[in-house]
C-alpha cells in the first residue's frame, strides 16, 4: 500500500490519454455486462423450467388447437400424475396494451397445487374454485391498474370471441399471486393473470378446445418415455401431437433467434481484443515515455522486481478500475430498463456470475497489457535508461 500514491501518479502522468483508456474500458465492460444480462434472460425459460413437466401440443404449431376429449386419455397415460389444459388468451388492457405474459385459461383445481412457480394463499385459492368468473392476477399486473380482490374486471381479447361474437370477458378478481423466489429469484414481475377454462370454454365461440396441456409427470427421468407415449397415442389422429419437456420446448424457440450465447461470445470477442490491444498500446507508450524515470528509480535502491510490480500494478489499477466502473453502469442501467420492460421480459437482471466473470476479465486484462512492459522493466539496465533522458 506504501506504493499506491507512486503508481497514482504514475497512471495519471498522462491525464488525457489514462481518461481515454479508462473510458474505453469502461464502456467495454458496460457492453459485457448488458449483454451477458440479455443472454441469461433468454436463457433463463430453461432453466427455471420444471424438470417434472411436459408440454404437449399440436404437432403443426401452437396456433392450432387440441380437443379437451385428451385430457382423459393423457391422465391415463403410466406416469402422468394430471394434464392440465390452458388456453393462453392475450388480454387487452383497460390502457389498450397487451402484456407478452399471456394470461391462461385452466383448471383451478389444479394449476397452482400442481405448479410450485406460482404462489397464493389458500383462502385466494378457494375462492378461485368456487367463483366461476374468478380470475387471479399477478401482483404487479393488479397494481399496475389499480385492481383490488372484489373488484369487477372487465377485458377484452380479440382472439378469443365469445358466442355471439363479442369481444369482452368480465371477472371477479378473488386473489393475487406472485412468483415463487426460491425458484424464480427475486425481482421476477408477474404481468399476467389465471381465469377458469370451463367459464371460457362454455361461453367461446369454439368450446371443447385447449391450445397446450401442461403434464406433470411423477419421475422427470421418464419424461422421453412418456412424451412417446403420449405422441404416440394421436399418431394417426387428425389433430397429432408434439410433447416435450418445458427446457426442450424453450431451447426450441431459442433456436428459432439463433445461438444467442455463440452470437454474445462473438460480439464481446471482437470488443475484447481490441481492447486488448489498446489497452498493451496504453501500456507501452507509457512504459517507453518513462524509461529514464524509471533507471533513475533503479539507481536509488529500487529492485529490478520492485520496478516491474509497479509497471504490472499500474496496469492493474487502471484495468480493474475501469472494469469495475463499467460493471457498475451496467448494473444501474439495466434496473430502468428492467422495470420498463417487465411485462415483455420479467427476468431481465445482471447475475452474480458474470459480475464475477467481469472482475476476472479486468484482471486478466491488467495483467496481459502490463506484461511486456513489466517484463522490459526488469530488463531494463540504468545506463541504456539514463542514456534516453
Amino acid at each position: 500500500m506504501k506504493y499506491l500514491p507512486l503508481v497514482w501518479a504514475m497512471l495519471w502522468r498522462r491525464r488525457a490519454r489514462t481518461a481515454l483508456t479508462f473510458a474505453s474500458i469502461s464502456m467495454a465492460f458496460l457492453l459485457f455486462g448488458l449483454l451477458n444480462a440479455f443472454g441469461s434472460l433468454l436463457a433463463t425459460g430453461a432453466k427455471v423450467a420444471a424438470a417434472d413437466t411436459l408440454i404437449t401440443s399440436n404437432r403443426y404449431g401452437f396456433t392450432k388447437s387440441l380437443p379437451y376429449a385428451y385430457r382423459s386419455r393423457v391422465d391415463a397415460v403410466p406416469g402422468v400424475k394430471v394434464a392440465i389444459p390452458v388456453v393462453i388468451i392475450p388480454f387487452v388492457y383497460p390502457d389498450g396494451s397487451s402484456s407478452n405474459q399471456p394470461s391462461m385459461a385452466t383448471d383451478p383445481e389444479v394449476v397452482f397445487s400442481a405448479d410450485p412457480r406460482f404462489v397464493t394463499t389458500p383462502e385466494q385459492l378457494k375462492a378461485f374454485q368456487e367463483t366461476r368468473t374468478g380470475m387471479i392476477a399477478g401482483r404487479q399486473l393488479a397494481e399496475k391498474y389499480g385492481w383490488k380482490i372484489g373488484d369487477r374486471i372487465p377485458l377484452k381479447s380479440p382472439w378469443l370471441k365469445r358466442r355471439d361474437g363479442q369481444e369482452h370477458w368480465e371477472f371477479d378478481l378473488v386473489g393475487v399471486f406472485d412468483f415463487n423466489e426460491e425458484l424464480m429469484g427475486k425481482g421476477v414481475s408477474a404481468m399476467r393473470a389465471f381465469v377458469r377454462y370451463d367459464y371460457i370454454d362454455a361461453a367461446r365461440a369454439t368450446p371443447g378446445q385447449v391450445d397446450v396441456y401442461f403434464v406433470k409427470i411423477h419421475d422427470p427421468a421418464s419424461a422421453p418415455a412418456i412424451s412417446k407415449a403420449i405422441d404416440a397415442m394421436f399418431q394417426n389422429s387428425d389433430r397429432p401431437t408434439k410433447t416435450q419437456s418445458e427446457a426442450e420446448q424453450q431451447r426450441a424457440q431459442l433456436a428459432e433467434i439463433g445461438d444467442i450465447g455463440l452470437i454474445i461470445t462473438a460480439i464481446l470477442s471482437a470488443v475484447f481484443f481490441t481492447l486488448v490491444v489498446v489497452a498493451c498500446n496504453t501500456m507501452m507508450r507509457a512504459f517507453r515515455e518513462r524509461i529514464p524515470e524509471l533507471a533513475t528509480m533503479k539507481t536509488i535502491g529500487f529492485t529490478d522486481r520492485t520496478v516491474s510490480a509497479l509497471v504490472t500494478a499500474e496496469s492493474l489499477l487502471l484495468c480493474v478500475s475501469a472494469g469495475l466502473v463499467g460493471l457498475l453502469l451496467a448494473w444501474l442501467a439495466l434496473k430502468p430498463v428492467a422495470k420498463a420492460i417487465a411485462g415483455v421480459l420479467p427476468l431481465l437482471r445482471m447475475e452474480p456470475e458474470t459480475a464475477v466473470a467481469g472482475v476476472a476479465l479486468a484482471v486478466a486484462l491488467g495483467v496481459i497489457s502490463g506484461a511486456i512492459p513489466a517484463w522490459q522493466s526488469a530488463r531494463l539496465s540504468v545506463v541504456d535508461g539514463l542514456r534516453r533522458s
